[in-house]
């Protein structure tokens, strides 16, 4: 990790899907977004044996930031809505602020 990347967005979701490329596609988006923005970077995921349930971690210089460009995104994949996204302001190590909530498709 890149010590002015202190940030951390995990996005933990219910997955559920026979085959891995859709979380391997999402990946290659954020990880993308990442890149170009050049404030963070995407740092992969994890998923449960049973495919049910995964997170995904991206770390940055502003989890706000982080998530308002990943968002357009997340809103995108079917199998987000429900999610939740933990934005935790500092290094994991320390105490830090942080909020969570659950993405919802309106």
């Amino acid at each position: 990790m890149r010590a002015d990347f202190e940030h951390l967005v995990v996005i933990s979701f219910n997955y559920g899907i026979d085959s891995l490329e859709p979380l391997h596609q999402l990946g290659d988006r954020l990880s993308y977004l990442m890149d170009q923005c050049g404030d963070g970077y995407y740092d992969g995921h994890e998923l449960d044996m049973d495919d049910t349930h995964g997170s995904i971690f991206i770390y940055g210089k502003n989890a706000e930031y982080i998530y308002k460009k990943i968002e357009p995104v997340l809103f995108n994949v079917e199998w987000m809505d429900g999610a939740t996204i933990s934005l935790q302001f500092g290094r994991v190590s320390d105490q830090v602020k942080s909020i969570e909530f659950v993405l919802e498709k309106i």
